[in-house]
């Protein structure tokens, strides 16, 4: 089956093939209430190791996310491509995938062992300090918890209602 890498997706797409692991798979929800899912996000990942960001809407999230698992790798095709959003990315691709109503999927079942698992793109420790209230990307640190402090309420200018926040303390090899 002929298909495209992601790094060949171009802004506007929605004829293209492509196949991808799925690398991450997650559900962004209201604060207050779990059930009440406003969209479905995946990290995808082709043979190359190239990762795009998805997007999936009511009602083509009630159809597509019972079918993906993480892990597997698959054939996606008729979606849209479109820039990636402004803020919170998990990967650092300019663009995005939105599936749509259209959208098909098929398992890849030959799939070779080597295909990539997973992505990140680890910020230096001494860097994270310089990305306190940014929020363009999330991201990836390592280094061990060694305080966690209790959650404070909090009301950003931005919403119109409350959410919490904890502080954590992070240290590094040193």
């Amino acid at each position: 089956m002929a298909y495209v890498l992601i790094s060949d997706l171009m802004y506007g797409d929605t004829d293209k093939r492509i196949k991808a692991r799925v690398s991450r798979q997650w559900d962004y929800h209201d604060l207050n209430d779990e059930t009440k899912i406003y969209h479905t996000d995946l990290v995808l990942l082709d043979e190359k190791g190239n990762s795009i960001h998805v997007q999936i809407y009511p009602p083509t999230m009630i159809n597509l996310r019972t079918l993906l698992q993480e892990g597997k790798v698959y054939y996606f095709d008729s979606f849209s491509v479109r820039y990636a959003n402004r803020t919170y990315r998990p990967v650092t691709n300019p663009l995005m995938i939105s599936f749509t109503k259209w959208t098909t999927l098929e398992e890849c079942i030959d799939a070779s062992d080597d295909f990539p698992a997973i992505t990140f793109s680890l910020t230096p420790f001494q860097d994270a300090p310089s990305l306190v209230d940014k929020n363009a990307f999330y991201v990836d640190i390592m280094g061990v918890i060694t305080e966690i402090g209790a959650t404070d309420t909090l009301r950003p200018k931005s919403r119109n209602t409350e959410t919490l926040k904890r502080t954590m303390q992070i240290w590094d090899a040193r």
